[in-house]
């Protein structure tokens, strides 16, 4: 039991300091020090020694009240302060100065707030937390990819991919037959992997080639083969010559003309690679989810037919030799219209028909008086029942009339024969679609067209990952120096130990749900344009 003399012989002894210009707050930023020694010797350092004293009076941190003998305005010049009540602990208690009152003029009232994180600094310890932003210590391309839901902007186009330049940029007509050149029967033949009945005829597209098209198509009509054309396709050389090849899609080095410092900057959606036929289809592609992460590559290939194909396939992508369901496909191209001499075509197909009408001209006087005769009878018979109109007067007009009826007849069928080129011709087959291939050949092919954000945006975004790190979405332990100069770490909920008091711990807690950054470099405080790189890099 204590006795009332054992009390009175205790001699209380407080050392107090007040401290200027301390880089610390009860907000986001404090101080980070990797021992006791080095966080007492910081704050020691910046006390005022006119303002640093002992007392036998002990101070009540949990009041958070202290007065002093000075004048209130150059207490006012402090913003912290440390006390120790070391006859009943040697705790340094580091504290923040809220309110200064005038008493006197050379007294007033300090009012602070104990610092728990910098008091218990050395006494806390974060058993688990669920932290949902930090400065990470791997900061390597792809590592970390969780969604910021930022906004980005439109995208600039930092490079286009194709396949080679002379590929999609040269034409030449393919005229598919059941017929060669020779007007010869094509045997059916797996080409390109696929069984086909009918092959290509290829000719460039030059006066030449068009011309000696022309000749085919006239030779298949005379020849009645006109039904043997099944189309007439413009294609990209590519097609005729047969291209297979991997293509490489770069990482690029910077946004737009901007190297960001944070390497999140190069995933997406601050980066990417859209595979487009140019023509409705396009399919985005991600840098990370490719084995080499600073390259895309992708497998080209032609595969020619009455609809001839380019399929584009990324290679090594999401863990897969050949990303089947990330492929795009080029296909549709123009078929072109062309003109058969109806005539001559219905000449090959009728043979003698032409010529027996012909014949039937040269009966016209013939028919003529053909018609008259029938039509002598049907006027007699008219003139008996039209009164006034005799019997002979009605034969002669049915004469007349049946005789112009006959060659009218005979000479309209001749007509309809020897003006069916003329009505017919140019008559087009196949379906023409017309597209701007000489002034944009990419349109008959696939490009992969990496896309950065606008250097305006990934400033943005890069300052912001640089006060406020990644977000990670994490169970773990949050660290406290993870960077060169400063980390940031903020955690939804957080479990802690220690010998902390319970107000204190809470208070702890609480700056760690906020977000609290630990300045590691005290000549540096609040600069984030230090290089602050991730430890042992």
């Amino acid at each position: 039991m204590i006795q009332i003399g054992d009390v009175s012989s205790i001699q209380p002894q407080t050392d107090v300091a007040l401290l200027k210009g301390v880089q610390c707050e009860l907000m986001e930023d404090t101080l980070y020090f990797s021992s006791a020694a080095a966080q007492y010797n910081y704050f020691w350092g910046k006390r005022d020694t006119t303002l640093t004293w002992s007392q036998s009076t002990p101070v009540s941190v949990m009041n958070g009240v202290l007065n002093v003998k000075a004048n209130a305005d150059k207490v006012m010049e402090c913003n912290y302060l440390m006390v120790r009540n070391q006859n009943f602990s040697p705790r340094w208690y580091y504290c923040i100065i809220t309110k200064v009152d005038y008493l006197s003029p050379n007294s007033c009232q300090v009012r602070f707030t104990v610092d728990a994180v910098q008091t218990y600094f050395f006494d806390y310890e974060i058993e688990n937390a669920f932290i949902i932003r930090e400065h990470v210590s791997d900061d390597t391309i792809g590592a970390h990819t969780i969604p910021e839901g930022l906004e980005t902007g439109e995208y600039m186009i930092d490079s286009i991919v194709t396949a080679g330049a002379t590929w999609f940029s040269d034409f030449v007509i393919a005229i598919y037959s059941t017929y060669d050149g020779e007007i010869q029967p094509v045997d059916g033949a797996i080409r390109d992997n696929m069984y086909s009945g009918v092959a290509p005829q290829f000719f460039e597209a030059t006066a030449d080639g068009v011309s000696a098209a022309n000749r085919l198509l006239q030779t298949l009509v005379e020849d009645n083969k006109s039904d043997s054309i099944v189309s007439i396709l413009w294609i990209p050389k590519a097609f005729k010559d047969g291209v297979s090849a991997t293509l490489s899609a770069d990482r690029p080095t910077s946004l737009n003309g901007y190297t960001p410092q944070n390497n999140k900057l190069f995933t997406y959606p601050y980066v990417n690679c859209v595979l487009s036929n140019n023509n409705g289809v396009n399919q985005t592609l991600m840098f990370e989810l490719s084995d080499n992460r600073a390259q895309i590559n992708l497998s080209y290939k032609t595969a020619m037919s009455c609809n001839p194909s380019i399929i584009c396939i990324p290679i090594n992508y999401r863990g897969h030799d050949y990303d089947i369901a990330s492929k795009v496909i080029q296909t549709g191209f123009p078929m072109c219209a062309y003109a058969i001499d109806s005539y001559k075509a219905y000449q090959a197909m009728n043979g003698g028909a032409i010529a027996t009408g012909v014949s039937q001209a040269q009966s016209v006087v013939g028919a003529t008086a053909q018609g008259a005769t029938s039509g002598a009878a049907m006027g007699a018979a008219l003139g008996s029942v039209i009164p006034g109109l005799g019997n002979a007067a009605g034969a002669a007009g049915g004469a007349i009339l049946g005789g112009l009826a006959g060659a009218l007849s005979s000479l309209g069928q001749v007509q309809g024969k020897l003006d069916m080129p003329l009505v017919a011709y140019g008559t087009s087959g196949g379906n023409a679609q017309y597209q701007v291939f000489d002034e944009y050949p990419e349109i008959a092919t696939i490009c992969a067209y990496v896309q950065t954000i606008r250097a305006e945006y990934a400033r943005c975004i890069d300052d912001f990952f640089t006060m406020y790190g990644y977000k990670v979405n994490r169970q773990g332990i949050p660290s406290r120096h993870a960077r060169a100069n400063f980390t940031y770490t903020q955690c939804s909920d957080i479990r802690i130990g220690g010998n902390v008091p319970q107000v204190y711990m809470e208070q702890i807690a609480a700056r760690y749900k906020s977000g609290i950054r630990f300045w590691s470099d005290t000549a540096n405080y609040q600069n984030y344009r230090v290089n602050n790189r991730p430890l042992g890099e």
